[in-house]
């Protein structure tokens, strides 16, 4: 057996074990390799496993009709389309039907823990409904603002910190699902966290595309409909709402048929970017140590685009540990020397949240950001010990066994900012009624305008005033 052979083999074996097991049935192989993968299928639970029928898309077109449903029947009753309400559900409706299908697909003895992750999953979303009811009413920061001094107290604002809980929430809690959903694929499969990281980068992709062609298929399907003398309007809605809804389902689908067609692109692009990311951070680096320390912990824009910066760093070393089969000595000094810049750049970056905390007070924005460039720096350092061969001989973990541990932190701290950050500030403003502070409702443009004719109002009254004053002195 070639190793090519042993390498379509593996390939096969990872995305249908059945199958795998219907080749060594109908292949010669040698004694050898017949008895090495036996003794794995059995290991696996797949030795007595029959060989299944071609992988079809019935899957995900059945979840997708399921979840659609909510939507076209919002549009049926009332002809209206608004998915608002639907935010703090997407990430469950997004990553259900893929915990589901691996949760189907595992051994017996491995389901029993992923059905607790789905019940986890579930559960944290429900609370993160709930959280999302109580402050779905409230008014908006800009809303707060315009209150003026007319409330008493730190009522508005203490109100302002439970909408940046709020928001940080909606963002963090489909992370966190998809970390639960990389918990049931690495349960099942036995593969790393970084593995889920670069297949699922592979599922992203194929939905990009696939959104990216259904989006098409929608404005000509509209067009061909106003040809016909039809509203188009029911057209899109409904096939947006079915796309939206089936579009990850079926990229997971793509890729389970495909989980290596995009291994030989993804490592060209990983080269392509490490070496333009390390001239992009150095150049960082320098401009903010010439501008100095102050200029970026002033400027909110400068440093979240810093932050972005440093995320795009950690990216990229996850992608290239993954794609460790491309591996080079110049990409791994590369990496190296992106990991050594990030470092720095990590450390700016706190020193400049530290500061804005010690001048401007801590708010969920602030320390969600700190902890996370905290996480990001403890993972750069511990990376740097990776990449020098004495320190990994002695027991110190490799680089993909080092992002391994720290997703795990990430993870824990993301759970975090999704569910006790907005949980405690509903408790913090359990009182809150915007109502009866009488605080303006309305759309900023709307505010503004009162706010103009208010003004206009004063100015016409302080003239009459003067009018009347200067006819008095006459």
């Amino acid at each position: 057996m070639t190793p090519s052979d042993w390498d379509a083999l593996e390939t096969l074996y990872r995305a249908d074990p059945r199958a795998v097991r219907a080749r060594l049935e109908t292949e010669e192989l040698s004694p050898e390799a017949r008895a090495i993968w036996e003794a794995r299928m059995a290991a696996d639970g797949h030795l007595d496993a029959k060989p299944k029928a071609a992988l079809r898309f019935s899957y995900p077109l059945a979840m997708g009709t399921v979840i659609a449903l909510p939507f076209w029947a919002q549009y049926w009753r009332d002809g209206g389309f608004d998915p608002t309400w639907a935010f703090p559900w997407f990430g469950l409706l997004a990553t259900l039907p893929l915990m589901a299908w691996h949760t189907l697909q595992a051994t017996p003895d491995k389901r029993q823990r992923m059905l607790l992750g789905m019940g986890l999953a579930t559960g944290a979303t429900l609370v993160v409904v709930a959280l999302h009811h109580f402050f779905q009413d409230w008014p908006s920061s800009f809303q707060l603002n315009r209150a003026g001094t007319n409330v008493e107290g730190n009522i508005l604002e203490q109100a302002k910190l439970g909408i940046q809980a709020h928001d940080l929430m909606l963002f963090h809690a489909p992370v966190m699902l998809l970390g639960i959903t990389g918990f049931i694929w690495c349960r099942r499969t036995g593969e790393s966290r970084v593995a889920f990281l670069r297949n699922g980068l592979q599922v992203a992709i194929y939905a990009a595309l696939i959104v990216a062609a259904g989006g098409l298929f929608t404005g000509l399907s509209a067009v061909m409909a106003e040809m016909l003398d039809l509203d188009p309007v029911p057209i899109a809605v409904h096939l947006m709402s079915w796309g939206g809804a089936s579009a990850l389902a079926f990229a997971h689908h793509v890729w389970l048929r495909q989980p290596d067609a995009l291994q030989k692109v993804l490592p060209l692009i990983a080269g392509l970017f490490i070496p333009l990311f390390v001239l992009l951070e150095s150049g960082f680096l320098i401009a903010y140590l010439a501008k100095g320390l102050d200029a970026l912990s002033r400027d909110r824009e400068e440093l979240l685009i810093f932050n972005l910066l440093l995320g795009a760093v950690i990216g990229l070393v996850l992608l290239h540990s993954a794609l460790k089969d491309s591996e080079t000595r110049l990409g791994r000094i590369l990496v190296m020397a992106l990991v050594v810049l990030g470092i720095f750049a990590d450390g700016v970056a706190i020193l400049a949240i530290g500061n804005r905390l010690l001048e401007w007070g801590w708010t969920p924005n602030r320390l969600a950001v700190l902890a996370t460039n905290v996480l990001c720096l403890g993972t750069l350092l511990a990376l740097v010990p990776a990449f020098l061969p004495r320190l990994r001989q002695r027991g110190w973990p490799e680089v993909h066994g080092v992002l391994n541990r720290a997703l795990t932190f990430f993870f824990g701290w993301t759970v975090v900012v999704a569910l006790a950050f907005p949980a405690y500030q509903a408790w913090q403003n359990r009182e809150f009624d915007a109502t009866a502070l009488d605080i303006p409702t309305g759309s900023p443009q709307d505010i503004l305008e009162a706010e103009v004719d208010d003004v206009k109002q004063d100015v016409e009254q302080a003239e009459a005033q003067l009018e009347q004053a200067s006819e008095a002195l006459e």
